[in-house]
Parts: structure tokens; C-alpha cells; sequence
């Protein structure tokens, strides 16, 4: 019985562990690594570099493969893969990875023979369907209480409780000096106060507590009108200034999403998050991010700073999200962040992009991580499963 056997192209995480599944399911393996044509510059800028790719395929036996898997970590040594392949054996079945899809779609409608995957998507499509369950309605509404309110808000709140004081002590006052009814006591406490007077209110009683009083209410406006203004300067023209420096403010958002990190892997989860409805928030430190401008133009809410820093989880409103997500390239930032977003909120949900499979296992167990996911671990189960249906192989079980 003729052995069946897979060639794998290209360098990274995804290929390794693309090997590795197959290894396990008893599936034969034969892989070329990107590096064996980096070494070589002249089949990079020169014409001869497809004919030694044809020739390198050749020689590893691919006319006596079954499928052929193209899993590079870079769109552009994929598309190099793929057109080699292509001129040594355009009917071999292709199993490609490209975050770009749109780079190969027309090759794709014309070789029915080349299947497709976008790391991306796949892996965000998993973060996605885990927010829905994220939360009981219980849950939500302990995580709701934890929340707690910008300082700022109580302090308008209590100075506009103390104008009203002042106004209301007032009219009591004079309601009792001067033998006024209550509507009456509070039209003098504002003649009083605003100094503004239509002759149609007049104090009779001039005595020295009379007048003590007068002076006090207009003392205690004119100090409410310079707080109030010194209130307006630093709450609106620095946070215009912290905006306009820095991407920093402060969002009162409940029930929503953080997203940390838009790279191709974040930006493919806030595409899925809007098209299921989910109030977003985005953490993103590079200004010039090249995903903002298509974001900014959904009305997505986006934070420029640090997701590191706690400050920034504070103002994305982490006591009051169901879930973060944090989609960095880095498996150490990812952890420091969910962390963090732990302590500022011990009821948040965390959803972590971790790239070693067995690391994140641990986590997801000793730190209280609720999912856990990994980019090449995702899209190697995918196309293993795609290929070992070609090969008539068990499939793998998708893990709970």
C-alpha cells in the first residue's frame, strides 16, 4: 500500500507544530524551511529562484506527495511557496496560511485544489465564541457593584449638592427674618446672590445678622463661581490636552469588551466582536497603527496607551467589562496584562493569546486564566483536520 505523505513549506511556529500533529496521527512528513531559499539571495531578486524552488521540490519527492501544506509565518515567502508549487503540480492539493487573503483569492477560485486559512481568524473566531458564555447574569451584575466611579463625577456631584445647600439655607434663613413665604425667600436669596435686583424685592430687616448673611451667600457664590471655574479648566482643557497628547480619557462604558493589542490577530477580533454586536474598547500603543483609521471609522472606542499600565485599564472602564482580551505577539505582556486587569478587577473574565500550547495549559490552570488561546496551535488543528480528511484520517477532537 502506497505511503501517503505531506509536504510541509515554510519556517515558525505554525509549521512546527503543523509536524508535529501530523507525527502524532502517524502521518508521514516531509518539510522544506523558508531558510533553505533566504540563504540563497539570488533566488530572491533574481528569475532563476523559481527554477531552483521547482528544483528543490523535485527533489524532495513531491510529485509522490498527497497534500501540500504552506503554513510560513510571512504572507510573502507563502506566495513564493505557493507559485512553485504550482509550476511543478498544479493539481496536488494546497493548504495555505495567509493572513492576506485577498493577496490569493482569485487562485483560489481558479484551483479548486488550494484551500485557504488566515491564522487571524481562525484563532479570533475562538476568542469570540468564548465571550457569551463568559457570564452568568449573577456574575454580571457583581462585577457591576465592583465598579467604581470616576473621582470626578462625585466631586461635581457634591458641588452641585452644596449650591443647592446654600441656596435652600438661605431661603430658610430668610423665610424667618424677613416673614416671606418660601418662593418668596428663595427670589431674595438669588437677587442676593446674582447682586441683580427689579425693585420688586427688598429687604426690610437690616440688622447686623441680616447683613452678615447677605455678605456670606455672596462671598460663598463668588467662591463657588472661581471653584467652578477653575473645575471647568482642569477637567476639560487638561483632558483636551491629555487627549490630544497622549489618546488618554476616561470612558464610563459597562458591559463592554477590552481588546488589547491591533495587530492582525486584535483587529480580526474586533471584526467579529461588531458583527456580533459588542460594545468595544480598544488599548493600542502605537498611534500609527495601521488598523486605526478602519476602526476609528466603525465609531470603535479607542484608548492610545500602555495596556501594561493600570492607569490605562482604568480609564478603558476594566471595573466595569465582562471580558478582556489581550491579542499581543507576546505571551509575557499578554500574561502582565490580564494580571493586572485581575487586580483592578477580581470578576473580569480573561482571554489570553498565548503561543505555546502547554504554557497556556498551565496558566489557564494555576492563574486563573479563563481561555487561553494559541495562533499556530489553532490553524495547525485546522488544517490537520482538513488534511487527515483528505488521507482518511481520525480527526482530532477539539479540546474543551
Amino acid at each position: 500500500m502506497e505511503e501517503k505523505r505531506v509536504l510541509i513549506l515554510g519556517s515558525g511556529r505554525l509549521a512546527f507544530r503543523l509536524k508535529k500533529l501530523f507525527l502524532e496521527k502517524g502521518v508521514s512528513v516531509m518539510e522544506i524551511g523558508s531558510e533553505e531559499f533566504k540563504e540563497r539571495k539570488e533566488t530572491i531578486v533574481e528569475e532563476s529562484s523559481m527554477d531552483y524552488a521547482r528544483e528543490k521540490l523535485t527533489d524532495c519527492g513531491i510529485s509522490y506527495t498527497s497534500a501540500v501544506c504552506i503554513v510560513d509565518g510571512e504572507d510573502a515567502v507563502n506566495i513564493y511557496f505557493l507559485m512553485a508549487v504550482l509550476a511543478v503540480n498544479e493539481n496536488i492539493p494546497i493548504y495555505a496560511s495567509f493572513f492576506n487573503e485577498s493577496l490569493v483569492s482569485k487562485l483560489a477560485l481558479k484551483y479548486r485544489n488550494i484551500k485557504l486559512f488566515n491564522p487571524a481568524d481562525i484563532v479570533s473566531r475562538l476568542f469570540v465564541e468564548s465571550v457569551p458564555k463568559l457570564m452568568s447574569r449573577d456574575e454580571e451584575v457583581a462585577t457591576i457593584k465592583t465598579y467604581a466611579d470616576n473621582p470626578r463625577d462625585g466631586l461635581v456631584f457634591w458641588l452641585l449638592a452644596g449650591f443647592v445647600w446654600l441656596i435652600l439655607s438661605g431661603a430658610v434663613f430668610f423665610h424667618f427674618t424677613e416673614s416671606v413665604g418660601w418662593l418668596k425667600s428663595i427670589y431674595l436669596v438669588i437677587t442676593v446672590i446674582t447682586s441683580v435686583n427689579f425693585n420688586d424685592a427688598e429687604l426690610t430687616n437690616h440688622g447686623q445678622v441680616v447683613e452678615i448673611m447677605r455678605m456670606g451667600l455672596m462671598l460663598a457664590t463668588y467662591a463657588y463661581v472661581i471653584f467652578a471655574l477653575a473645575f471647568i479648566v482642569d477637567y476639560v482643557v487638561r483632558r483636551r490636552i491629555d487627549i490630544l497628547t497622549f489618546g488618554r480619557r476616561r470612558y464610563n462604558k459597562r458591559g463592554h469588551v477590552i481588546v488589547c493589542g491591533l495587530g492582525r490577530v486584535g483587529y480580526a477580533i474586533v471584526q467579529d466582536l461588531l458583527g456580533r454586536g459588542e460594545d468595544i474598547l480598544i488599548i493600542e500603543s502605537d498611534p500609527n497603527n495601521k488598523y486605526l483609521p478602519a476602526v476609528r471609522a466603525f465609531k470603535v472606542s479607542t484608548l492610545i496607551g500602555d495596556a501594561t499600565l493600570k492607569h490605562y485599564l482604568v480609564d478603558a472602564g476594566i471595573g466595569s467589562a465582562k471580558a478582556l482580551i489581550s491579542a499581543i505577539d507576546s505571551d509575557y505582556i499578554n500574561l502582565e496584562i490580564g494580571q493586572n486587569a485581575r487586580v483592578e478587577n477580581p470578576n473580569i473574565r480573561l482571554l489570553l493569546r498565548i503561543s505555546d500550547r502547554s504554557t497556556a495549559e498551565e496558566m489557564k490552570k494555576r492563574l486563573n486564566i479563563h481561555y487561553v488561546f494559541s495562533k499556530s496551535y489553532s490553524t495547525a488543528r485546522v488544517i490537520c483536520d482538513k488534511v487527515c480528511q483528505l488521507l482518511n484520517k481520525p480527526i482530532i477532537v477539539a479540546q474543551k
